[in-house]
């Protein structure tokens, strides 16, 4: 297994990855830009195992995985299947329903995701949530990504922390590495800059994030995997991509 912490989530060059052979071809642009390790997310139709063949081809670890909240909770013995099938060490949580974000829904959620981590850490796979921005709206005094890991056990339920969204909801990613160190195992990492008074996300270093921060917070953490994920990009995805592992290969962080 690659000793390399950065990898890239795949959902970042979706548009190239609808048939299979876009999946070769982007795959192989991937390996070329020096990414060892992905998470998947974003493919078209196709079989696991074929999957598996074509990352096993292209000498990528598909490391981690992306699904949805319902099919986490309520097919999680299938999702336990694809896992062993693919080797995914790790799956999370993309986004949760609309109606479930409330106070009362984030509960439900951290309760809900708990339970299925359980039974997913059994069989060797650490469950995360990946947030976005909406889950910094507070209730009650605390935030609604507080509330779902306060209704977890930290056994069964860790974090995927996301820097842009973080900073995008009004909170400082370091503070948030800091505050869940011991839940760390994976982070997102993208950057956000603004042009003209508006909010953008860009490559990892292009924009406005304090990186030296980030990455000092996540000295002090169990983190295994830095992926690089990019859900808009202003030009050509794959030029994005490239961008932000060069920028961080600069930093130090491989």
């Amino acid at each position: 297994m690659s000793e390399k912490k950065v990898g890239l989530q795949l959902f970042s060059l979706r548009q190239f990855l609808r048939t299979e052979p876009e999946m070769v071809d982007t795959l192989k642009k991937v390996k070329a830009m020096g990414y060892d390790n992905v998470q998947v997310s974003g493919f078209g139709k196709i079989e696991p195992k074929r999957l598996k063949e074509l990352l096993e081809e292209t000498k990528l670890l598909p490391c981690s995985y992306h699904d949805m909240f319902h099919s986490i909770t309520e097919k999680t013995e299938e999702l336990v299947k694809l896992c062993k099938i693919m080797g995914y060490t790790s799956v999370a949580c993309a986004v949760p329903p609309d109606d479930m974000m409330s106070e009362k829904g984030y509960t439900n959620i951290g309760k809900r995701l708990s339970k299925a981590g359980e039974v997913l850490l059994k069989n060797g796979i650490t469950l995360c949530y990946h947030n976005h921005a909406f889950e910094m709206m507070r209730y009650g005094g605390k935030t609604g990504l507080e509330i779902i890991y306060d209704e977890s056990d930290p056994r069964y339920l860790q974090t995927e922390l996301d820097t842009y969204w973080l900073a995008f909801g009004g909170g400082d990613p370091a503070d948030w590495i800091n505050k869940y160190k011991d839940r760390c195992p994976i982070i997102h990492l993208k950057d956000m800059s603004v042009h003209w008074n508006q909010v953008r996300m860009s490559e990892v270093g292009n924009g406005n994030l304090n990186w030296n921060g980030i990455f000092k917070a996540l000295k002090g953490t169990n983190c295994r995997w830095y992926f690089v994920e990019q859900d808009h990009c202003g030009g050509n995805p794959f030029d994005s991509v490239k961008m932000s592992f060069d920028n961080l290969k600069k930093m130090g962080i491989n």
